[in-house]
């Protein structure tokens, strides 16, 4: 009789149970491998989202990528080993012995095949989990066997999946909480301790891809060991319908019972000079009930069919919830197979040559069929032709309605050149000059060069940022135009001299602006 699968809530329990009691040389074992590869990796990110020179140290920065990500696969399959040690009291193999050695070089041929091999099994569906649990299995196998590892990874596929979406979801409640962490821990610094940091001052511009990233790699460092874990699990109860493995851990408690009652049988057997007191049966069950039902003999039992008593109505909700899911997702493919008998049917019907040994079917049957085909399907693309035309039709239908801009104060000291285009603030400026404003006028320019340097991505436009550090951003960007950024330089002199400062503004400061402007616009390199 086949064993049944244990539920996947049973499973994280024993999980977090395992890594709990695992020693503290198993988890730096994991971590001394993770952890270089994590930072590695979000060097890597940043370098290459955000510096101006990653094209020129691409390959070898992702050859170091991929030699961390070996390091870390390497330790990992010990990680793995270790909790296996741990779980069938055997004890582990040594750091570099042969057998660690032959699994980490197994570990670094075959887990690269994942990343092209779990999105295709992704696309497909289906096989996603065969194939993850595969990928799992190979760093729990002791003797280097691919085919137990392929084995095991077919075995209770149902389980397989609630697996994966317990991870899932406890992945993004992880990754939700590490990123309020990092984008609240700034602004908690800056209450309780007054200390003022780049993130407090940019808002929202920390996050970036960046931000992500982070993210996602403590994430991954929080939850892998509890799925390396999981899948160790479910391996050994796997391997065990064939070898027996849990009852030989389970039978290890048993000298450990003895133990326990040898002293009071020792001295019941001794003769004693006053008679021994008396304990009725109930009192001795009793006690042995309290020994056997202690957190450290328990956990290994198996559970009882029924505990709606016994558990929190947390684990009775998930279950019912999994138990709903799964009989939904088996009715579904029962009406599959069901639509797919009856279409089977019909079309042996219509074919009889596609059933047995009966004759060929009729050429004038098949030709009806593929013309009823082929006017159906040129019925259904005229209707979607319709259907878009008209849709198309109704969306430009409606006349635009012209809103006024609201009018800018340049007055204003929040005013920022992201607001309008170039020929806008341009326009401003005369208007300015007109009122012989000429300050106000000479921020408009200024303002107008910073525009059209962000619509030639020469800079980024953002509010913490100052004049100086726009300065720098156009001399990395643009070191082929020196004259570009000797002209830029000129009118942020200027325009602090003016605006800040207590010099004034006379027409000749402004054509010189204007000139360094045109300037710009002419040196700038096209798009």
């Amino acid at each position: 009789m086949k064993r049944p699968a244990k539920s996947a809530v049973q499973l994280y329990e024993e999980a977090v149970y395992l890594l709990r009691r695992a020693p503290a040389a198993t988890l730096a074992a994991y971590y001394a491998g993770s952890i270089p590869f994590v930072l590695g990796f979000l060097f890597f990110w940043a370098d290459m989202s955000q510096s101006a020179f990653a094209y020129d140290h691409c390959a070898p920065a992702a050859l170091g990528v991929a030699l961390l990500f070996l390091w870390m696969m390497y330790w990992q399959a010990l990680f793995v080993q270790k909790l296996h040690a741990e779980l069938s009291g055997v004890p582990p193999p040594a750091c570099w012995s042969n057998e660690t050695r032959r699994l980490g070089f197994q570990q670094l041929a075959l887990q690269p095949t994942k990343f092209v091999v779990l999105p295709v099994a992704s696309f497909m569906l289906l096989p996603f989990a065969g194939a993850y649990a595969f990928y799992q299995n190979l760093m729990a196998v002791r003797s280097g066997d691919v085919r137990a590892a392929r084995k095991q990874a077919l075995v209770w596929q149902s389980q397989n999946w609630t697996l994966l979406a317990i991870l899932a979801l406890l992945e993004i409640v992880v990754f939700v909480n590490i990123g309020a962490a990092i984008v609240l821990a700034p602004y908690l610094a800056k209450l309780l301790l007054g200390v003022e940091s780049v993130f407090t001052r940019s808002g929202l511009a920390a996050m970036n891809t960046t931000f992500l990233a982070v993210t996602a790699g403590l994430t991954y460092l929080v939850t892998n060991p509890l799925a390396k874990a999981v899948y160790l699990l479910r391996y050994f109860y796997a391997e065990s319908i064939e070898t027996g493995e849990d009852l030989r851990v389970a039978q290890a408690f048993l000298p450990l019972l003895a133990l326990l009652f040898l002293p009071a049988l020792v001295t019941a057997q001794v003769p004693r000079t006053t008679p021994p007191p008396a304990f009725s049966v109930e009192q001795l069950d009793h006690a042995m009930d309290n020994v056997i039902h202690r957190p450290e003999f328990t956990w290994r039992l198996p559970r009882a069919p029924h505990q709606e008593n016994n558990a929190n109505w947390f684990i009775r909700a998930t279950q019912s919830f999994l138990d709903a899911t799964g009989r939904g997702a088996r009715q579904v493919g029962r009406w599959i197979n069901q639509f797919m008998n009856w279409l089977v049917d019909r079309l042996k019907s219509m074919l009889p040559g596609l059933s047995g040994n009966q004759p060929g079917p009729d050429s004038r049957k098949l030709r009806v069929l593929l013309y009823i085909l082929l006017v159906s399907v040129a019925v259904l693309l005229s209707w979607l032709l319709w259907r878009t035309l008209r849709s198309g039709r109704k969306a430009r239908s409606p006349a635009a309605i012209p809103i006024a801009a609201p009018a800018l104060e340049l007055n204003d000291m929040g005013l920022e050149s992201g607001q309008q285009p170039l020929d806008q603030w341009i326009r401003l400026a005369r208007d300015a000059m007109a009122r012989q404003e000429l300050r106000l006028a000479l921020r408009a320019l200024y303002l107008a060069g910073l525009a059209y340097l962000a619509e030639r991505s020469l800079i980024t436009i953002q509010r913490g940022k100052s004049n100086q550090d726009y300065a720098r951003e156009l001399r990395r960007k643009s070191r082929d135009t020196p004259e570009l950024v000797a002209a830029f330089v000129q009118n942020m002199s200027t325009f602090e001299r003016t605006w800040y400062g207590r010099s004034s503004v006379d027409p000749r400061i402004l054509e010189q602006f204007e000139s360094n402007l045109t300037k710009m616009r002419t040196c700038a390199p096209q798009q």
